[in-house]
């Protein structure tokens, strides 16, 4: 239920990320309602509804932004349960793109249990006495709060489940997220909108565990009178041969929107490391 826009691999085209709600446990996945049956999917097709599936899409950029592979279950990244933020960034400083994905909800009304029970209640009611199973239905639904989700990326496109490696291992109800470097480390924190509790706060360590995996902090002042305006042109750390917010070969031009620039190069291992920049 939201998405993040980033570029995965590194190859100067930007890649999309979509989140639904397909359970990775077991238990949570059989007892919950799964897709429409394929009767009422082609009914809703026949109306002009578009394709719907619950999980999320990994979609890779593969034709300079006019064609995408959906590569999420390829990348171990499919299933989240109730999810709704995901954010693509290098959360290790190891070079290679992580995603972290916020999670949980209030109450499951998909569950098939709630589900049996709210189809037996009487329809045919007097207006008056509508309310009158409000508690039954409250205690019937059961709760949906679920550990949010980081995944360690690699050089392969696929994601390993770091959750609770990395400090993720407790239920929540997060919803919104976002990333910053709140300490200024080098290493993106995290933090969470969490409901009816205070926000979740979660710093970054990767610093003092790995002081070795380097980073780059760019700061980006555009031309007078409109500073916060620059194009950046070309670009590549050689060494590891990651592309930078730009081009390839300077067959592009990258419109950055943030005048702040984290560029994290990974663990560097003899010889130098160099940063090409051209602005106009």
């Amino acid at each position: 239920m939201g998405n993040d826009i980033a570029d995965l691999n590194h190859d100067g085209w930007l890649d999309v990320m979509t989140v639904d709600m397909l359970p990775a446990d077991e238990k949570v996945l059989k007892s919950s309602l799964g897709d429409d049956p394929l009767t009422l999917y082609q009914y809703q097709r026949g109306y002009g509804y578009n394709d719907q599936y619950s999980r999320n899409c990994l979609q890779l950029n593969t034709g300079e932004g006019l064609k995408f592979s959906d590569i999420a279950l390829y990348s171990g990244v499919a299933a989240t349960d109730w999810s709704w933020s995901p954010l693509i960034a290098d959360f290790n400083l190891d070079g290679r793109n992580d995603i972290f994905i916020s999670n949980g909800i209030k109450n499951r009304p998909n569950d098939l249990d709630y589900v049996k029970f709210i189809s037996g209640l009487p329809q045919n009611r007097a207006s008056s006495g509508k309310r009158s199973h409000d508690k039954d239905i409250l205690q019937h639904l059961p709760s949906g709060a679920w550990h949010n989700y980081i995944f360690e990326g690699d050089s392969e496109l696929r994601f390993d489940d770091r959750s609770a490696d990395w400090g993720f291992d407790q239920p929540t109800l997060a919803q919104g997220a976002a990333y910053a470097d709140l300490d200024g480390d080098g290493a993106i924190d995290l933090v969470t909108n969490n409901m009816n509790e205070a926000a979740g706060v979660y710093r970054n360590n990767t610093r003092m565990q790995h002081p070795s995996n380097h980073y780059l902090t760019v700061q980006l002042k555009g031309r007078s009178p409109n500073t916060f305006w620059h194009r950046v042109k070309g670009g590549g750390i050689r060494g590891r041969q990651f592309v930078l917010p730009g081009t390839t070969a300077g067959k592009r031009v990258y419109e950055q929107f943030r005048t702040l620039i984290a560029l994290r190069a990974g663990e560097c291992r003899g010889g130098r490391q160099h940063l090409y920049y051209l602005a106009r």
